[in-house]
């Protein structure tokens, strides 16, 4: 997306495709990142491994803010539990904050 932007600019049916294509892969990504969440809870890397771990985090940072009001606490106890990075907590804290206003 960074190099089409660079290339194309901001509207242009390059970086258009780009970003549509993005937010069909958000929702389902979503989509299964929710299921995995409500069901077996925050799982740290010791399960789903670094970069599991961290696309649970990617997916729900990047999700509208009704979502991420709704998974912050798991974070913060997963964070607690040694299951989730604190750098990840403070940067959805401060998404969910600026977007509250």
């Amino acid at each position: 997306m960074i190099d089409s932007i660079n290339k194309y600019g901001i509207p242009s049916p390059q970086s258009n495709i780009i970003n549509d294509k993005m937010r069909i892969s958000d929702s389902l990504n979503l989509i299964k990142i929710k299921q995995i969440l409500d069901t077996r809870g925050w799982l740290g890397a010791e399960t789903v491994g670094e970069k599991g771990n961290s696309a649970l985090f990617l997916v729900i940072q990047h999700s509208n803010l009704k979502t991420m009001e709704h998974y912050l606490p798991m974070l913060r106890d997963a964070v607690k539990n040694k299951k989730a990075n604190s750098k990840d907590l403070a940067k959805m804290e401060d998404r969910v904050l600026v977007r509250q206003g």
